[in-house]
């Protein structure tokens, strides 16, 4: 088996209590087949406390729904886990254990990704100065089976998003937006859209975190300022935001062209990953211009005092924009299916 794996998947390490963040807020917990079984055999008031919350969707999936308060029925007022603190951590379900670590398997290869929605993956993610690394494991364990096509089809994507990264990386010259516009020409079936069929596709999403209305509402209200703003900002902002931007791309990249291999549609991927990187840009000029809240916690993820964030735009701004973004939308198959494929 072959495993690959962004480098900050070998050097995150959970940072617990001191996160600014709580990743179990707003995140319906799938329950996986082995996971189950174990909660339905647990004895005592515990086992019939997690039997109660236990809810089967339409599709005979199980789940943990939501409170009225958008938290975890098992996430309590401390901001710590009751299934932990009772069964302990190989009692959680499989997402909670391997959160924020993402898996797909495809044969004999794994794609193994980091989410951006755990704030202390984008302090690690965005400080490093360096291009993202993808780095390669081997084993002798078997991957479940595939037919030599199969096999065939699955490397020719790997190699087609490998060529896109090191493009992306390792291109002399132009900005990290240019080189991204370079790899769209190579998709000529993908049609231009304007940021308001862009608005129009984000307002179906299902609402996962609430402080996504406190991001929706002003830009829709201002986007012709944010609009106007773009150039000043980009001339204004940080000399690493184009790093940023960069890394940003071969996230996008390395996380979801693999899709193609079960969808056979390059198009939607691409489509997806325009879309997250456009809304990212006009999150990120609102946020300068003042037009969204800033988090209450910023400055504690860089170990370092901040300029004054009037009309700016730093590295803790990109690293909570990413984690807004990605809790938002990569939390929900669903929202991320939407913005594949919604075309008004």
């Amino acid at each position: 088996m072959k495993y690959e794996y962004p480098s900050v998947y070998e050097t995150f390490r959970c940072i617990g209590g001191a996160c600014p963040d709580t990743c179990c807020a707003g995140w319906e917990v799938d329950i996986d087949p082995d996971t189950y079984d174990y909660y339905m055999e647990t004895e005592g008031e515990f086992g019939r406390r997690l039997r109660s919350h236990m809810t089967e969707d339409e599709d005979g999936d199980i789940f943990f729904p939501l409170t009225p308060e958008g938290r975890c029925p098992f996430l309590n007022r401390q901001d710590l886990c009751d299934i932990f603190s009772e069964l302990g951590e190989e009692s959680l379900c499989r997402v909670c254990t391997e959160y924020p670590r993402y898996y797909l398997p495809v044969g004999d290869y794994e794609q193994i990704d980091m989410s951006l929605s755990c704030m202390e993956v984008g302090r690690l993610f965005f400080s490093d100065p360096e291009p993202v690394r993808y780095l390669t494991q081997e084993d002798i364990m078997d991957g479940d089976p595939i037919s030599a096509e199969e096999t065939a089809r699955r490397d020719d994507i790997l190699e087609r998003r490998n060529e896109m990264l090191s493009f992306m990386q390792e291109a002399a010259s132009g900005t990290a937006d240019e080189r991204f516009e370079a790899l769209l020409s190579r998709f000529p079936e993908l049609s231009p859209e304007s940021d308001e069929e862009l608005l129009t596709a984000m307002d179906q999403l299902e609402l996962i975190d609430e402080r996504w209305n406190d991001i929706m509402i002003p830009i829709r209200a201002n986007l012709t300022a944010i609009q106007r703003q773009e150039p000043a900002f980009l001339d204004h902002a940080d000399p690493e935001f184009d790093r940023w931007t960069g890394k940003l791309i071969s996230y996008f990249l390395f996380r979801y062209c693999l899709n193609v291999f079960s969808s056979g549609n390059w198009e939607n991927e691409m489509r997806f990953i325009r879309r997250s990187l456009r809304f990212i840009r006009l999150m990120c000029i609102a946020r300068a211009a003042g037009l969204l809240p800033r988090s209450s916690y910023d400055g504690r993820l860089s170990g370092q005092e901040e300029k004054n964030h009037c009309n700016s735009f730093t590295q803790n701004d990109m690293i909570d924009i990413a984690h807004l973004y990605s809790k938002q939308v990569e939390h929900s198959d669903g929202n991320v299916e939407l913005l594949r494929k919604f075309i008004k």
